[in-house]
């Protein structure tokens, strides 16, 4: 039958020295003395609360207590009560057809206790005490070995807020005593796998730390046949206790010991009758779920290129040549990100001592939804004891916002029967998380280089991303010219330089253009010996007009030389005079443009030059060596334009028929 005096309240009480001293000093009394061979002498109570003071206990000891009743009238029935301060207590029969099941399943045995009125005992691996018997039912546990479970009655009626230690206990009191209770559960935390010599204050290494304490009675009617199962269930809130580091359930890390501690049958007329009594934890399979998340996206970048010249127009005559100097600049723009993706491998470790079923494994990312995941295998399947299943997954995301990534392994579980014959009976999801983000990324580059070219140039270069110093700029010369006079009029020189990317072989161009005037020509020039030849002093005849406009013709004074224009012509340049050389040159190229010879930029620079050294200058000074290199090279410049080599040209046989006006 079901106790109906349960207390629903739950809470922690932190015991300080005075109120442990007194709660020690009072179970003393409360205890029969034939079934403590071990009293606490006033000096180890002493030795207690100084472990106390010095932070042994300074976590705090959570003290449950009460007098509850659990007792049921045959193997169909099932009862369950709660302690004080939360703990859940149930007995469970072994016919029970509802919740009978709770109590199968496979077991770990960790401490068995034995004795005739009353028991009690601890596990260790260390020297046994009082009535603990050994075997390899006995032996030293872990935390992390506790399973850990909601505060819940099988039956569900009785509930503690919070988690709980799942504990069970195998009664096996003979058939015509069935009656005993149980009267004190104490669990330690300790270090020391062979501790001893309770209540553990010391010398270390046998010191533990007390984290739970109940003192009261639970009365049993132990109505169960044989052994191996689980008769009592005993759930021990873990909310007040501060579990040790990487001791949570199923972590091999732990490096912490639980100490169990029971005393049986001092309550009146529920005295032990000399079977033992095994606490033991139900072995679950469970799941522990890891992942990685890579994340990934292609970045596609964008290019401009643009063009320039300078001079980007010439005039140039018959002969000239102009140069131009070309830049070209490409620069990265910017660029466009796509395919973003998460992929990365789930983890699925069954760290139990026994297989594990699986029915799935799914992985989600927040506000996109599932991935696809392959695990290799077909489901359901078992993953063995210690086994580790590894899947691969991915999945396409719409940006790159931060999102968590959680991977689901579902475990199914079973109820079973009397006869530990399983039935499946829903399923358990264990999750794993990840992180996705994109600040270490894997970037799949697009179009990150580009080769330039040029319509005149040809390749100028690659530029890449990353590699190279943006912007980039290419220069190069070009030079037009000389032309012929075939060529006079307006001519458009364009030129265009492009970029191609590696990947998609996106193009892009920039085009600038040279304009040069090309003037036709004016009249057309003749050389010095005309010239000389055809004044009004002969000695050809007739002589050419164009002298007659000169301010005396051909009697002209040439600047402050001495002597006339006619006496300058016949006058030869002994042992290279660069006067006189650049004279002769000079006077032609006047009379040409006198009679209508168009002229040129550089003919204009050498006339305006040569004036100005005829009016420093006169036939007999001394030259500076620089003075007469640019006489002379003025006077080649004349030169090439009176004889047709540069300007209009020269003129032909018609031109000078016509000049002599033939």
């Amino acid at each position: 039958m079901r106790n109906a005096d349960t207390i629903t309240k739950r809470s922690v009480r932190v015991l300080t020295p005075a109120e442990l001293r007194a709660e020690l000093e009072a179970r003393s009394l409360a205890r029969p003395p034939r079934r403590r061979p071990r009293r606490l002498a006033r000096g180890r109570l002493s030795l207690l609360l100084a472990s106390l003071a010095t932070g042994l206990l300074a976590a705090g000891v959570f003290a449950d207590g009460g007098s509850l009743n659990v007792e049921v009238a045959n193997r169909q029935g099932y009862a369950a009560a709660k302690t004080t301060d939360g703990a859940i207590v149930e007995y469970i029969g072994d016919q029970n057809t509802s919740f009978g099941a709770a109590g199968t399943g496979i077991f770990n045995s960790f401490v068995r206790i034995q004795a005739d009125g009353s028991e009690q005992g601890y596990n260790t691996n260390g020297t046994l005490e009082f009535d603990t018997k050994s075997g390899t039912w006995t032996h030293a546990i872990k935390v992390s070995e506790i399973p850990v479970v909601p505060c819940a009655s099988a039956d569900g009626n009785q509930t503690t807020p919070g988690l709980c230690w799942e504990l069970f206990s195998d009664i096996n009191e003979n058939n015509n005593t069935p009656k005993l209770s149980l009267n004190d559960v104490e669990i330690y935390f300790t270090t020391n796998a062979n501790l001893t010599g309770y209540p553990f204050a010391g010398p270390a290494p046998n010191v533990a730390t007390k984290v739970y304490d109940f003192s009261g009675e639970i009365k049993i009617n132990d109505v169960n046949q044989g052994s191996g199962r689980g008769d009592l269930r005993y759930l021990v809130p873990i909310g007040g206790i501060s579990i040790p580091a990487n001791c949570n359930f199923g972590n091999s890390a732990c490096a912490t010991y639980f100490v169990l501690y029971t005393r049986w049958g001092t309550s009146s007329g529920y005295t032990t009758d000399g079977g033992f009594e095994e606490w033991k934890v139900k072995q679950y399979p469970f799941l522990t779920v890891s992942k990685t998340a890579e994340t990934s996206f292609t970045r596609t970048f964008n290019w401009e290129i643009a063009k320039s010249v300078a001079p980007d127009s010439w005039d140039l005559f018959t002969g000239d040549t102009g140069t131009s100097e070309y830049t070209v600049t490409v620069t990265k723009t910017g660029f466009t990100d796509s395919d973003w993706a998460v992929s990365g491998q789930i983890s699925v470790h069954n760290p139990a001592p026994i297989a594990a079923t699986l029915t799935g494994v799914t992985d989600e990312v927040s506000g996109v939804g599932p991935a696809s995941v392959d695990c290799g295998v077909t489901f359901p399947y078992s993953l063995a004891a210690g086994g580790t299943l590894t899947c691969s997954y991915s999945l396409d995301l719409p940006n790159a916002d931060s999102r968590t990534n959680t991977a689901t392994a579902t475990l199914q579980n079973y109820d079973y029967d009397e006869h530990g014959v399983g039935t499946a009976s829903g399923t358990t999801d264990f999750t794993g998380s990840a992180a996705v983000t994109f600040a270490s990324a894997t970037v799949t580059e697009v179009d990150e280089t580009i080769t330039v070219t040029d319509t005149f140039a040809g390749t100028l270069g690659t530029v890449t991303y990353g590699v190279d110093t943006l912007p980039k700029t290419f220069t190069y010369p070009r030079t037009f010219g000389p032309f012929g006079t075939d060529a006079c009029g307006e001519h458009d020189f364009p030129n265009t330089a492009s970029f191609t990317t590696n990947d998609t072989a996106t193009t892009g161009e920039s085009s600038w253009n040279v304009h040069i005037t090309i003037p036709c020509p004016e009249g057309c020039t003749l050389t010095q010996g005309h010239w000389k030849t055809h004044s009004i002093h002969g000695p050809a005849k007739p002589a050419d007009p164009t002298w007659d406009l000169l301010p005396s013709g051909a009697d002209t004074l040439f600047f402050s030389s001495g002597q006339t224009w006619y006496q300058v012509f016949w006058t030869s340049p002994k042992g290279g005079n660069a006067y006189y050389i650049l004279a002769h040159q000079y006077m032609a190229a006047k009379l040409n443009i006198l009679a209508g010879a168009a002229s040129t930029p550089s003919v204009d620079a050498a006339i305006a030059w040569a004036e100005s050294f005829f009016g420093t200058y006169s036939p007999t000074n001394p030259l500076p060596k620089t003075v007469r290199q640019q006489a002379i090279a003025a006077a080649g410049v004349l030169g090439q334009y009176n004889e047709g080599l540069i300007g209009p040209g020269h003129c032909s046989e018609d031109s000078l028929a016509r000049a002599a006006g033939g």
